[in-house]
């Protein structure tokens, strides 16, 4: 958030971020502070997927006209990011430490200044999808 109110572009890799949820999260947390759209405007996030979210994550950010959302199989396909994030991904990757010293390593450019797992959200999703089922547990 800082390098997009300072003025620079702040670039996200989403590994295992469905359909852009995060995003849409993201946008929707700095809605109050960017009036005019510019902090949006500066923000690059590319989404790692199957390739069926990847579809279906394309297909949504056309139909919306989001430009600065992009979605892609491969995380050695991606470039540098200033971070990436992953909220329920990393346990089910078989070899993450090869996986992540490969994009780090990567001659594309690829590579973070942050990694972020994101667990509260995990504990979220968790919580809402036992309240559909008509119980709370905590």
């Amino acid at each position: 958030m800082q390098n997009l109110t300072k003025g620079t572009d702040l670039s996200v890799l989403d590994f295992g971020g469905v359909y852009g949820a995060h995003y849409f999260s993201f946008i929707n947390t700095i809605k109050p502070l960017d009036a005019n759209h510019r902090l949006a405007e500066k923000l690059k996030w590319q989404v790692v997927e199957v390739p069926r979210q990847v579809e279906l994550g394309k297909k949504i950010a056309r139909m919306l006209g989001i430009k600065n959302l992009d979605f892609m199989t491969d995380i050695m396909d991606a470039k540098a990011h200033n971070v990436l994030i992953s909220s329920s991904a990393f346990q089910y990757i078989e070899n993450l430490f090869d996986l992540l010293k490969g994009y780090f390593l990567n001659t594309n450019g690829g590579g973070a200044e942050h990694i972020v797992r994101l667990l509260v959200y995990d504990e979220i999703l968790k919580r809402r999808h036992r309240r559909k089922k008509g119980y709370l547990q905590f």
